[in-house]
């Protein structure tokens, strides 16, 4: 290997998180209501970030819509020194907002806005860039992006047996989503396949 910094291409999800603090009510007096904050989010995304914090070069690849939301993952991405060149702009669909709902105890409830046509499901075949993945020293992802049955579970396990198959090293994040109790079984062969690429 060159005497180049290591790379690590992390791909998946990325949104923006709005955590919303419920209002402190005590009986008697008036509610006491905090200020909302604004940050980014995924968990694909946060990944990426925490590595950049640890001084480790890293590029991102995903879908965001061309919205507000679009905007300021590719802001923070940028002012956080995050590769973006294989981030992927698609004006038809939503960056999601996933709102945290907080209560006294910590407990989050989370919620994502827009319901439809959501960026993070989407990974255009078309757009990948395999460069990007062939000069990767490490290719990260989370469960996130397997959850439905779209592009993103389709190409990101493309990308992992693709990785593997060229001796890439690959981590993967189970972070599964079971919101019935059940795993939906084509989920849970999408999370099987990937893991024999990792």
């Amino acid at each position: 290997m060159s005497q180049r910094s290591k790379k690590v291409l992390v791909v998946g999800d990325c949104n923006v998180d709005l955590l919303v603090p419920l209002p402190s009510i005590t009986p008697g007096k008036p509610a006491t209501f905090h200020e909302p904050v604004l940050q980014g989010g995924g968990t694909a995304a946060n990944t990426a970030i925490a590595l950049k914090k640890l001084a480790v070069s890293v590029d991102f690849m995903g879908t965001v819509g061309e919205d507000v939301y679009g905007r300021y993952i590719i802001d923070e991405f940028k002012n956080t020194g995050i590769g973006i060149d294989s981030l992927i702009v698609e004006p038809e669909l939503n960056t999601v907002c996933v709102f945290a709902f907080i209560d006294k105890n910590g407990e989050r409830y989370l919620w994502g806005w827009p319901r439809v046509n959501q960026s993070f499901k989407e990974l255009p075949e078309a757009k990948i860039n395999w460069d990007v993945i062939d000069n990767a020293d490490w290719i990260h992802s989370s469960g996130m992006v397997l959850t439905y049955d779209s592009g993103s579970r389709y190409n990101v396990i493309r990308i992992f047996k693709y990785a593997h198959k060229k001796g890439i090293p690959t981590s993967f994040d189970l972070n599964l989503r079971v919101d019935t109790g059940i795993l939906d079984p084509q989920y849970r062969d999408a999370v099987l396949e990937i893991m024999e690429y990792c």
